[in-house]
């Protein structure tokens, strides 16, 4: 399965700061992986409550823009490109980040 959300925060040049993040609706076919659909206006309706919320907590969260998106896999796939034209319509340069959620790193070992 994978989950894909997007990413909020700020950008200036070329530093991005993600201070928030919300999964959204993403499917694809497991035969045919050129086949997915993503709920782009689910993130629209996620958006907009994400800024009522930010106005409710006095501009806490006033300079929090949609600056990228994330899935997780562990690797770039050829999908990813055309979902990335879809998120250039809010942010012209959005990050896309991969989370590799099952690779296992052993930090450490205790020494006898």
């Amino acid at each position: 399965m994978v989950l894909s959300g997007l990413s909020l925060g700020e950008q200036v040049d070329n530093v991005v700061e993600i201070t928030n993040s919300y999964a959204v609706v993403y499917e694809e076919d497991p035969n045919e992986p050129n086949i997915w659909y993503l709920d782009h206006l689910y993130h629209e309706t996620m958006f907009d409550m994400f800024k009522k919320v930010s106005w409710m907590l006095v501009q806490i969260n006033a300079k929090e823009r949609f600056v990228g998106w994330y899935a997780t896999g562990d690797k770039f796939k050829s999908q990813d490109i055309l979902i990335n034209e879809i998120f250039r319509k809010y942010n012209p340069t959005p990050v896309f980040i991969v989370v590799d959620v099952e690779h296992q790193v052993v930090v450490g070992s205790h020494a006898e």
